[in-house]
């Protein structure tokens, strides 16, 4: 079996497939990747939950997704993300300008996300997993010379590892 890290004091036991420790399988690849949680990189996890989140972003960076899949080049989409067991955070940088009440709209789907901002659609795309809908939100914050829209979506099923966070195609 294996255990997984919630940072709280229980553990939870958990069992696994032979596919789950295979040395082609998608963590093992990821992790072994400088800065991808192996403890070869820039640093290393102290968590499954950090694992987690540092594998998407090194994936993210790599031109592939945690599952291994590929992701639309940052030109494209122009959003970041990370996620943890049970949420992921999806994060546009928008003008200085950007208000939440004028200027931004989202629509939370059980497995789609759009998002509208100065009229411009942002994303319009599949989640990569289910979401609880009334527990996603979003929130606008100072970055930079401009704002950043920080939208945080609910896992429906927590430890479970998207292989992105929304569909590019």
């Amino acid at each position: 079996g294996r255990a997984h890290d919630d940072e709280a004091v229980d553990w939870e036991r958990l069992d696994f497939t032979a596919e789950d420790v295979a040395p082609t399988a998608d963590w093992i690849k990821i992790a072994a990747q400088p800065g991808g949680g192996g403890g070869g990189g820039r640093s290393t996890a102290t968590s499954l939950s950090g694992l987690l989140q540092q594998q998407a972003t090194v994936a993210q960076q790599h031109g592939t997704s945690a599952g291994g899949g590929t992701t639309a080049p940052e030109s494209t989409l122009k959003y970041t993300w990370t996620q943890t067991d049970d949420e992921v955070e999806i994060k546009f940088q928008v003008g200085a300008h950007v208000q939440a009440k004028k200027h931004v709209q989202i629509k939370f789907q059980p497995a789609r996300l759009k998002v509208v901002v100065d009229g411009e659609v942002l994303a319009d795309s599949a989640t990569g997993g289910r979401i609880v809908v009334d527990e996603s939100t979003f929130t606008l914050q100072d970055a930079g010379d401009g704002r950043e829209l920080c939208i945080t979506l609910t896992k429906q099923s927590e430890q479970t590892v998207w292989p992105q966070a929304i569909s590019t195609g």
